[in-house]
């Protein structure tokens, strides 16, 4: 049986692998406030009134998760070696 999984960051952000573009069970980042559009973490978004990275926005919201989220969050940040990574 598959576990599907869906974080809300916050009103608006959500870590989902609800997703056809989500592979192999890492979630991708769906913003409920554009056209629900799905992002990697290395994919620019508009958010806020600030133009960055899809891990950025992630990394900063998913330190305050723990169990199964926050490994979630991590394995989304992990997909980019370069971007912001979540630490024990």
């Amino acid at each position: 049986m598959e576990v599907r999984m869906k974080i809300q960051l916050t009103p608006s952000l959500i870590l989902t692998d609800e997703r056809a573009e989500s592979r192999y069970g890492i979630p991708v980042l769906v913003n409920l406030q554009d056209d629900a559009t799905a992002y990697g973490p290395a994919d620019i978004m508009d958010v806020y009134h600030q133009v960055q990275p899809a891990a950025h926005l992630v990394h900063r919201f998913a330190k305050r998760l723990t169990g199964a989220e926050r490994e979630a969050a991590a394995n989304f940040l992990r997909q980019w070696p370069d971007g912001p990574q979540l630490t024990a």
